[in-house]
């Protein structure tokens, strides 16, 4: 489901991509493919980020209450 979602994101830029590409000079093509991979590197670093954090955390369904004292922690 992630790479589906990182797929679609990064098809989506590359449209916007394309458009811009026929709406500008040639000479700028260059860093218009630049800023789409650049955004592709950093969407991935970060989704990979993100499901890498959730992955550590288990679900309370898993685990149980913690037994915080959120009473506590409201005052």
């Amino acid at each position: 489901m992630a790479t589906a979602d990182y797929r679609q994101m990064v098809d989506e830029a590359a449209e916007i991509a394309k458009r811009q590409k026929e709406r500008v000079d040639p000479s700028f093509h260059e860093k218009i493919d630049r800023l789409l991979d650049t955004y592709a590197r950093k969407l991935a670093e970060n989704m990979n980020s993100y499901y890498s954090i959730e992955a550590r955390v288990p679900s309370i369904l898993i685990t149980g209450g913690g037994n915080f004292p959120v009473r506590k922690k409201e005052k």
